[in-house]
């Protein structure tokens, strides 16, 4: 059996669909169709995940053009208790692409990580068999195919994947209809109704942006809540946009988890970042609220990074919420959530650096370009590790991590400079331009090969 960790420093990942409707002191992205009912994907059944080119009624008029998984824009829900095996074939239907799917943020063998050499050619399948033993979470699953993971995602090939346990369960938390997931992606659609998808030099440095916004491949979403406590999972799968979720109004909401699952205690917040590959579940309590009341779930504006073109940090109408009749009265908010055992500085026996840098070939990590079959370093099993991100562009860098979640240590320099958001279990860790990130490290699960990459999909 190997004794140590082999990693990769990989390159690109994540994406998929979104639309924009407009509130007063926000810039209105581009409209394209009257408002629609938000669109729950369904859930996973069987034991096959077939990929395959398709069209979806995502917009009024002409149908898109998509890659479809079971057929459908956004692949099913899959729902699994820890503890329980998964099982599930992979059936490449795409013509002339290779595929291999990821399941982020799951600590599965590196057989069954979806590593881009175990992509597998048109008509051909893949099999997946593992044991989910993790803390209960939003994960989700989309292609880790060499050059290609971007278009892919963005064309449609991703979902979700939902972890329960009992210490979840016995929290009194929103099940059910209250329990929702938001998928949330940004396109460039042309005015047919087509995915545009035009990767060149500029959208090679700072990743694919679009102006229309979908949420669960719904444009311009509503969702009709009752007066009660929701529940909404969040996840972020767009190419590169780096949203900052809040309410319109400003109003407060409640962080309950993040990659890794739930937080210590719940944590009143206004507004928190969320980066590709990034999810987070929140609490948003409806109860006093007015029937007929609109609520918008935006994307606040923020600094924008400085390169031409860019679309990052602009502000953006995710979906509208509609106040509705009567519901359910919610139990207490929990004071505590789940317990998260605090890695400790001290205890870490090395420190490994890694530079974000670029050049005439695009993106690099400490100088060097992804390649397929290169291993970059080797980590020993069960040691802690301080790992050092240094972005010494002007490019925001969402980096991930295969095979491991971590703890963020500080934010240049200083814990002080955390936000909420970035505390818990992550697998994701956000570097702003300019800025230095540690995190403490400790792969514990499998042995095996693993990336480490920018999730911004064209990096």
């Amino acid at each position: 059996m190997m004794k140590r960790r082999h990693f990769v420093k990989g390159a690109a990942l994540v994406s998929a669909a979104i639309v924009g409707g407009a509130v007063p002191g926000v810039r209105r992205l581009r409209a394209r169709s009257a408002a629609n009912t938000l669109r729950i994907p369904r859930l996973f059944e069987g034991t096959r995940l077939t990929a395959a080119p398709t069209t979806a009624q995502i917009f009024e008029g002409q149908a898109t053009d998509i890659y479809g998984l079971n057929g459908t824009y956004l692949g099913p829900t899959i729902e699994i208790d820890r503890g329980q095996e998964f099982v599930a074939t992979m059936e490449n239907r795409l013509p002339e692409q290779d595929l291999i799917l990821h399941w982020h943020g799951l600590l599965v063998p590196s057989a069954m990580d979806g590593h881009p050499h175990q992509a597998v050619g048109p008509g051909l399948d893949y099999e997946y068999r593992f044991t989910v033993d993790q803390r209960a979470g939003t994960y989700w699953y989309h292609p880790h195919t060499d050059l290609i993971t971007g278009p892919q995602v963005y064309r449609g090939l991703a979902g979700l994947y939902i972890i329960h346990d009992e210490e979840e369960r016995g929290l009194g938390l929103p099940t059910g209809a209250y329990d929702l997931p938001l998928i949330v992606q940004d396109k460039q659609v042309s005015e047919g109704n087509q995915l545009i998808y035009e990767l060149n030099r500029q959208e090679i440095m700072r990743g694919v942006q679009g102006d229309t916004m979908l949420v669960n491949g719904t444009p311009d979403a509503e969702l009709l809540v009752e007066k009660t406590r929701y529940r909404f999972r969040l996840l972020n799968a767009a190419n590169a946009r780096v949203f900052l979720i809040a309410l319109d109004t400003g109003r407060p909401f409640h962080l309950i988890a993040n990659e890794g699952g739930l937080l210590p205690a719940p944590v009143e917040v206004e507004e928190f970042y969320l980066p590709p590959g990034g999810r987070a579940e929140i609490l948003v309590d409806f109860s006093d609220d007015d029937t007929d009341a609109r609520l918008s779930l935006l994307s606040r504006e923020y600094f924008e990074e400085f390169f031409p073109g860019t679309r990052q940090g602009k502000p953006a109408e995710l979906m509208n919420f509609i106040v509705g009749g009567p519901g359910p009265v919610p139990p207490a908010l929990p004071q505590s959530l789940a317990s998260v055992e605090p890695l400790r500085e001290e205890d870490a026996v090395r420190t490994r650096r890694f530079r974000l840098n670029h050049s005439s070939q695009g993106h690099t990590i400490n100088d060097l370009s992804f390649e397929l079959d290169r291993i970059d370093f080797t980590v020993p099993m069960n040691e802690l590790e301080i790992w050092e991100f240094f972005n010494s562009t002007q490019n925001i860098h969402p980096m991930h991590v295969h095979g491991v979640q971590f703890q963020i240590l500080d934010r240049n320099g200083s814990a002080d400079n955390l936000r909420p958001e970035e505390s818990g279990w992550k697998d994701m860790a956000l570097l702003f331009p300019t800025s230095t990130v540690r995190v403490l490290v400790r792969f514990t699960a499998h042995p095996g090969m693993f990336m480490l990459h920018c999730h911004n999909l064209e990096h």
